[in-house]
């Protein structure tokens, strides 16, 4: 999934305690919460398919994909989502929010993957706005999920 000469980004999310607020707080209300041991860790690793010829042109090796693994599946969700960037990034573009829910509502078992992969689009959206065009749908991207905060 990974390729170890390529760099790697690792990150942790604490879980939290909520006793009063729910997600209030992104609203700035006043919130009872409690950041809690068990966490969310992501390895995500960013990959150009682009090659050199013999004669220096470049050239496509492989279609972008993205790949989200988790090893926090259980029998009510695979392990695993793949899916070509072009879904996710048509024309190099994020897809918008209403078709991105409806993209990840097709199978049962892996519509887990949209809270990761929905990460990804909120950040080329931004990303876009902000620099004027957007690389991830050019890149495979592979990341590995594994979260031991209870749902």
């Amino acid at each position: 999934m990974h390729r170890w000469d390529l760099a790697i980004t690792v990150a942790r999310a604490p879980g939290r305690l909520d006793v009063m607020g729910g997600i209030a707080d992104y609203s700035g209300s006043l919130v009872l919460q409690m950041p809690l041991a068990e966490a969310c860790h992501a390895a995500v690793q960013r990959r150009s398919h682009s090659g050199v010829l013999a004669d220096g042109a470049k050239k496509s090796c492989l279609e972008p994909m993205l790949r989200i693994v988790s090893l926090s599946a259980d029998e009510h969700r695979s392990h695993c989502f793949e899916a070509p960037m072009e879904d996710l990034f048509p024309s190099g573009k994020p897809l918008p929010n209403d078709q991105a829910m409806s993209y990840f509502k097709k199978s049962s078992d892996s519509h887990w993957a949209a809270y990761v992969a929905g990460c990804l689009l909120v950040m080329a959206h931004e990303e876009g706005m902000q620099h004027g065009g957007s690389t991830l749908g050019l890149e495979s991207i592979s990341i590995l999920v594994h979260s031991d905060v209870p749902e």
